[in-house]
């Protein structure tokens, strides 16, 4: 059987990563009034950004208020 797609992680192979990404990350959660430290952004690299919104906003609010955050969050990163 001969595969139809491939699909490749290249940040750090071979594409050098760069600060856009985690400075979304502080912006988006900016945006919605939370401060947000790169290196926390750093721990969720390479999740998919849905999981670590909900992970990075579960470090201060309890389960309800991550909730009710992480559509607007998401659409803000999106848009940064």
């Amino acid at each position: 059987m001969i595969p139809e797609l491939f699909v490749f992680d290249m940040i750090g192979t071979t594409v050098e990563p760069s600060d856009a990404v985690p400075e979304a990350f502080v912006d988006a959660f900016s945006a919605v009034g939370l401060e947000l430290t790169t290196e926390q952004v750093t721990k969720v690299r390479g999740k998919s950004k849905r999981v670590a919104i909900a992970e990075l906003l579960a470090i201060d609010l309890d389960s309800t208020e991550a909730k009710e955050l992480q559509d607007r969050v998401y659409e803000s990163f999106q848009n940064t």
